[in-house]
């Protein structure tokens, strides 16, 4: 069965304007599909691809003009706005900023102590799948890797949830250093979604698949001249709207350094 994977995100606005705000980007205009943001000299270099622009406006001395960016999550072919979903270049070129950047949580368990307690470095991530086809859906659910023994803890939020956390460490702790890297606990944790994803029923798939099929007879019934423009873009229409798809990604994540008694208090 032919269904496309991708690694993913979610609410895709909400995400863009966290981000643009973070890197001091003016919002000009957002609703739930839209955003239109004023870029930064710094987010202009980052992702409009311009460096013979910037090379030229460092060369004469000027102070140079970063462009604006109006981002849709409705697909559209307009030279105005550019259609940002999940597996974009666009989308995919945040992500790849972001983790360039290692843009991650740090957070401490706290202790109520006077003795020396160690706390062992975890990795949290937060994971959406997205699955589209004649229906859409997505599933989220959070992981846990311990960077030191690899113990993998499944619904961590929900643990975490049951502790107390705070961005500074408590008095008398401390932490260990991680003996896994994070990028390495990463790919453990994208095995363990591409694992999940190979065993799930793919009924839903056939029935997309099936219905797409039935969508191009239409159009074949329809569409005597099968090589004007207009057909091709019908074809590739049905395509993009009902070919089965599965994403994922993080949607955030971070370290967490918690206490040994961490799994038995949060069981």
């Amino acid at each position: 069965m032919n269904i496309m994977i991708y690694n993913n995100k979610l609410d895709i606005i909400p995400f863009l304007h966290r981000f643009f705000q973070a890197k001091q980007c003016p919002i000009l205009f957002v609703d739930e599909t839209n955003i239109h943001v004023q870029l930064t000299i710094e987010m202009d270099k980052a992702l409009m691809n311009r460096p013979f622009y910037w090379h030229y406006i460092a060369a004469t001395n000027q102070l140079g003009e970063p462009k604006q960016l109006l981002l849709t999550t409705k697909q559209v072919e307009s030279p105005e706005k550019e259609w940002i979903h999940h597996g974009s270049p666009r989308l995919e070129q945040i992500y790849q900023l972001m983790l360039q950047e290692n843009n991650v949580v740090q957070l401490f368990e706290i202790q109520h102590t006077d003795v020396q307690t160690m706390l062992h470095p975890w990795l949290l991530t937060n994971y959406c799948i997205s699955y589209q086809g004649k229906q859409k859906k997505e599933s989220f659910f959070s992981l846990g890797l311990n960077l030191i023994n690899g113990t993998i803890v499944h619904n961590m939020m929900e643990r975490l949830n049951l502790i107390s956390l705070d961005p500074s460490i408590s008095a008398y702790c401390y932490i260990i250093s991680p003996i896994i890297k994070i990028q390495s606990g990463y790919k453990r944790i994208e095995q363990i979604i591409t694992e999940q994803i190979q065993k799930e029923n793919y009924n839903w798939a056939k029935e997309s698949l099936q219905y797409m099929e039935e969508e191009i007879e239409m159009a074949n019934y329809f569409f005597e001249d099968k090589t004007t423009e207009k057909y091709t873009k019908e074809i590739t229409s049905i395509k993009q709207r009902f070919q089965p798809k599965i994403s994922h990604d993080v949607i955030n994540g971070g370290v967490v350094y918690l206490s040994n008694q961490f799994l038995q208090k949060t069981n």
